[in-house]
């Protein structure tokens, strides 16, 4: 379909336009340079659906052919975009960005690791404890404070697997049951971070979790299974007061919330069709009241499915910058470099920006002060209405009187 409805062109150089991912979600375009940790966290979600496909019954086998065949599927586009991306660079086949095809993989391999994880919840014994634990995993994925005791459980769950299975089967999860140490190995260096929020709720939350999984698998009534999502929900409250599953830090929460804070102020004091400016790491400054932003990080993403866009994308960075973004080099972070020189930014930068783009409003830091009306102020920024320069600013743009 792209190829034959083919997206208006873009008189930049396929070469430039990768530079964009360079700086900016590298590994939504580029497989390789997806960091290992990333393919260790991907492997703990299938590797419970790839331990099902192993054990499963023979009636079950046509099922575990069509999942062996969408594996085999996403291993192929990534080797696609692989090829026609790094090695030979084909703009329609960056676009497709065929990495996010292992999303598909997770959600399908994910449903049946689960359903394999109910079914070992209803053996007895230690395979029992093992899937218990292995679910703990799932509850938190990305804290190591509930994720390792759930990664040792899919290594006792491999373990098991290795001894139920023969040939092939056997030697996959054989192989896996090596990819499950790294695992472990990784965690082990996060083991420092327990310390922050050990607690006496976790340990009680984490046998609780694991009785509670063990105990709704013994027998499936409406009356074990109301009360097995019930006991889920209140230990998901109890620890909802250690910040469980924040996924950005408190320091972003707070930017975040004080931008949010000026939302009713930038509503009444533009129209709709003029931009907003905030440092670049502010998602979107300008949406929060239904007006545009000048550009931040999610923005620069645009350059992917609109590269007609990247032009005007490069400029409006280039006014951060100050500089040619073809002198930036690919291998720094590009919006930390933007976030310090926005900061540098004076009034008559902003003046000229309000000029050439119809931008009215802008969020600085508390520190940067412009020679503008300052229409709001919080604890984190300052919002700068650019149509209203003070008298001083207006002197200085004019020039000295000659009277």
């Amino acid at each position: 379909w792209m190829l034959s409805n083919p997206p208006p062109a873009a008189s930049i150089s396929t070469q430039d336009w990768l530079r964009f991912p360079s700086w900016v979600y590298v590994n939504h375009i580029f497989a390789s340079a997806t960091p290992l940790r990333i393919w260790l966290m991907l492997f703990v979600f299938i590797t419970p659906g790839i331990i099902g496909m192993a054990t499963t019954t023979k009636s079950w086998r046509p099922n575990s052919a069509i999942l062996t065949g969408w594996i085999g599927g996403t291993a192929f586009l990534l080797l696609i975009g692989y090829i026609f991306v790094e090695l030979i660079p084909v703009r329609p086949v960056a676009q497709l960005t065929l990495w996010r095809g292992t999303l598909f993989l997770i959600v399908v391999l994910l449903v049946f690791g689960m359903a394999h994880l109910v079914d070992c919840l209803r053996k007895r014994g230690f395979t029992a404890v093992a899937a218990a634990m292995t679910l703990t995993a799932f509850m938190a994925p990305v804290l190591p404070e509930l994720a390792w005791i759930g990664h040792l459980g899919l290594a006792a769950l491999l373990a098991i697997a290795i001894t139920q299975t023969t040939g092939l089967p056997r030697m996959l999860a054989g192989l896996a049951m090596l990819c499950m140490g790294g695992v472990i190995f990784y965690d082990t260096t996060l083991f420092h971070r327990i310390g922050d929020h050990l607690t006496w709720r976790w340990p009680v939350a984490i046998l609780a979790l694991a009785a509670l999984f063990v105990w709704s698998g013994r027998s499936s009534t409406w009356l074990r299974d109301c009360l097995s999502v019930t006991g889920m929900i209140a230990l998901a409250l109890w620890l909802i007061q250690l910040d469980v599953g924040q996924p950005f830090s408190s320091h972003a929460r707070r930017r975040a919330a004080a931008v949010l804070d000026f939302a009713q102020t930038i509503e009444s004091r533009s129209e709709p069709g003029q931009l907003v400016i905030a440092p670049p790491d502010i998602r979107n400054p300008g949406a929060w009241a239904n007006r545009g932003s000048f550009l931040c990080r999610q923005q620069m993403t645009a350059y992917a499915y609109a590269p007609w866009l990247a032009e005007k994308i490069m400029d409006r960075v280039a006014w951060y910058l100050d500089e040619p973004v073809n002198d930036f080099p690919t291998d720094k972070a590009l919006v930390p470099h933007m976030g310090k020189c926005y900061r540098s930014r004076t009034s008559e930068d902003f003046g000229r920006l309000r000029d050439q783009y119809d931008v009215r409003l802008a969020i600085v830091e508390n520190d940067q002060p412009l020679l503008f009306e300052a229409v709001a102020i919080n604890d984190s920024f300052t919002l700068y209405d650019l149509e209203r320069p003070l008298q001083r600013a207006v002197t200085v743009a004019a020039g000295p009187s000659t009277d």
